[in-house]
């Protein structure tokens, strides 16, 4: 750090460092990118002299915003010139933490077993919980990357054990993620859902969506292992999605690669092409690493599938040159194994046999290392008592800090839960009020009017008959729709925990009655509703009254949101033996971010050019109906070109 001729840090600048140090992997990716910029020229510009924590703040930030985003050289050397500044100056908390970012470079550079040697050192000097925290993180990622899966997942739940007790149930979500990871290699996919699921519960919660799109990611993938294909891919351009708004485009590879994956396993050989091509080539604008080979892999493997063996030869040939200077014994078994499937497949069964023995003696290797690992039922005895003796010491001396923990926990659930469930009643209040504004006063008005003027003699007698016929068939509309916002109600309040009476009927009469509701509420608003059946018969079993709840509150949202002279098209059809309904209107349409929010529970507010409030029922509400039928919701929307809801159904048998 040369000071000469260079402007002593002002307070208002040590105050801006920590405001970047908090928040810079929180922001989306053009304003981290101003902030880093940012830090740059503080250290280019200001004399940190007088001022060292500020400056190892400082440069750590710098260090890990060039790790995250795959210059993983000048990491390194940001980390190397730091750790020799903090031990210059004695700063053994600036060592420490510096050590550990190091690790995380070896790591990334592929030198695994380094990163687990450096961070099991600091894990040892390490007293604060949240560093601790860190490092048990970084060491049981490395195992599980390594198939070291039991030592993984021991390190997932002591990792989980310390958050609990602390109390920092956010500090979770990262081992959680761990521990389905490890789950996932071993094949226990069951296992693994339920972790990343409780861990995206807890990133929603606390509104981390760069946690949120790592997750999602990691469902995909899991889901491909349970062969739900519809699911992983609802998961993967989820994850997509949230990474094009918050980070670079480098991040965009891990998304492409496992929808690659998907598309490969699937049988889409051209879509997993084109996926992996994009993965590939963003990869290799990043430092070497180990999902670089891995996607080579991945590409290798499609044209092995294929019967293209040269092609998977060249690709292996280079995921071989690559891993020369890495560990990393997964991948190694898999190159060789898929050796062993390509010279196979060209009837080189010599070649073949070499590969598949190389393949055996990886693992025989992996084995022997588990077996080293394992130790004797006395020895496990033995641990397990002077175990569980610590515990009993632990629960006494913490019994009451445990009973306040459980009360606040409690309380703090019963909160929540109070503020969600007071969050969906004022929704469903508003969504109330706005049906009866706008769906049944304008009828009741139109209703005086003509009977004032019947009365004044304003109409003729002898055409009473047809307003009266009329105002019939109107009525009876707004009787259903009343009706059908009671069932609403009550859906919300048992949260659609009543039973379902599902039966197999013709959806088209259930759409063209609700057309008859909305289209007198569409001509007010000069509105074209339009309707399109692929046929007059489309059949599937669903709770007919559930369903019309769910399209009729995704119509009256439609309306809503499209403005006068605009238009609002239903559509039914059969694809592929899925019912299909789509409700798309050209109105305010929605962005990314907020279709996110619709999808974590969280109302819209409304667009000043519809003069409308914020969405209904919600969508937490819709989707969990649909479910229910084995139904699913798809949603796709543009600012300022529209929004298209897609209602998928199972055709009945």
């Amino acid at each position: 750090m040369n000071s000469s001729k260079k402007q002593r840090i002002s307070p208002e600048e040590i105050d801006e460092i920590q405001q970047i140090k908090n928040h810079l992997f929180k922001m989306p990716a053009r304003e981290a990118e101003i902030a880093f910029k940012r830090l740059l020229e503080l250290n280019q510009a200001r004399d940190f002299s007088a001022h060292e924590p500020a400056y190892v703040d400082m440069m750590n930030k710098i260090g890990e915003y060039y790790g995250r985003h795959g210059m993983i050289e000048k990491s390194t050397a940001v980390f190397t010139g730091l750790l020799d500044y903090a031990r210059k100056h004695k700063l053994p908390e600036a060592v420490r933490h510096t050590r550990a970012n190091l690790g995380i470079c070896k790591a990334q550079t592929g030198h695994l077993l380094e990163a687990v040697e450096i961070w099991q050192e600091v894990l040892q000097e390490t007293i604060d919980p949240n560093k601790k925290m860190d490092m048990m993180n970084n060491i049981c990622a490395m195992y599980g990357a390594m198939g070291e899966l039991n030592k993984a997942i021991d390190f997932a739940y002591r990792t989980i054990d310390l958050a609990e007790a602390e109390g920092l149930h956010e500090h979770k979500i990262t081992p959680m993620i761990n521990l389905g990871t490890a789950y996932e290699r071993g094949e226990e996919n069951e296992k693994a859902l339920n972790s990343y699921h409780e861990a995206l519960e807890l990133a929603c919660e606390y509104k981390l969506v760069h946690r949120q799109y790592e997750i999602t990611n990691n469902l995909s993938v899991c889901y491909v292992s349970t062969r739900d294909y519809d699911k992983a891919l609802h998961y993967a351009f989820e994850s997509l999605e949230l990474r094009k708004e918050y980070t670079t485009e480098i991040k965009l590879a891990t998304p492409y690669n496992n929808i690659g994956s998907i598309y490969e396993n699937s049988g889409d050989f051209e879509k997993a092409f084109q996926y992996y091509n994009l993965a590939v080539g963003l990869y290799r604008k990043d430092a070497v690493s180990l999902s670089l080979v891995n996607c080579i892999i991945n590409l290798a493997s499609v044209h092995m599938k294929q019967e293209h063996y040269d092609t998977a030869l060249q690709h292996l040939a280079e995921a071989v040159g690559i891993m020369e200077h890495m560990d990393g014994p997964p991948l190694k078994a898999r190159i060789a194994s898929m050796y062993a499937d390509v010279y196979a497949g060209m009837q080189d069964y010599a070649r073949a046999f070499e590969y598949q023995r190389e393949n055996s003696e990886i693992l025989r290797a992996k084995l022997k290392r588990l077996k080293e690992n394992s130790i004797s039922k006395n020895e496990a005895e033995y641990y397990r008592k002077k175990i569980e003796k610590q515990a009993q010491i632990y629960k006494e001396q913490n019994s009451e800090l445990k009973k306040k923990n459980r009360i606040i926990r409690k309380t703090t659930k019963e909160l929540r839960d109070g503020y969600r469930n007071l969050s969906d009643t004022v929704e469903m209040l508003n969504w109330m009020i706005g049906v009866i504004t706008h769906d049944v006063r304008a009828p009741l008005a139109n209703y005086y009017r003509i009977i004032s003027m019947m009365l004044d003699k304003d109409i003729p007698a002898s055409e009473h008959e047809d307003y009266l016929k009329s105002m019939k068939k109107s009525s009876e509309n707004v009787l259903k729709l009343i009706s059908e916002m009671l069932d609403g109600i009550r859906l919300q309040r048992h949260n659609i925990d009543s039973k379902l009476n599902l039966e197999t009927c013709n959806i088209v009469f259930i759409l063209a009655s609700l057309i008859d509701i909305y289209q007198p509420i569409a001509k007010q608003k000069s509105i074209n509703l339009v309707c399109n059946y692929a046929s007059d018969e489309i059949v599937t079993k669903v709770d007919s009254d559930l369903l019309k709840i769910v399209v009729r509150n995704l119509l009256n949202n439609a309306l809503k949101f499209t403005p006068e002279g605009g238009e609002v098209t239903l559509d039914a059809r059969v694809h592929e033996n899925i019912v299909q309904i789509t409700i798309e209107d050209n109105g305010v349409g929605m962005k990314s971010s907020e279709i996110a929010a619709l999808r974590r529970g969280q109302s819209i507010k409304g667009n000043s050019a519809t003069k409308e409030g914020g969405i209904g029922l919600g969508l937490i509400l819709i989707r969990d109906s649909l479910k229910k039928m084995k139904g699913e919701l798809k949603i796709e929307s543009k600012p300022g070109k529209g929004t298209k809801f897609t209602i998928r159904l199972l055709l009945a048998e």
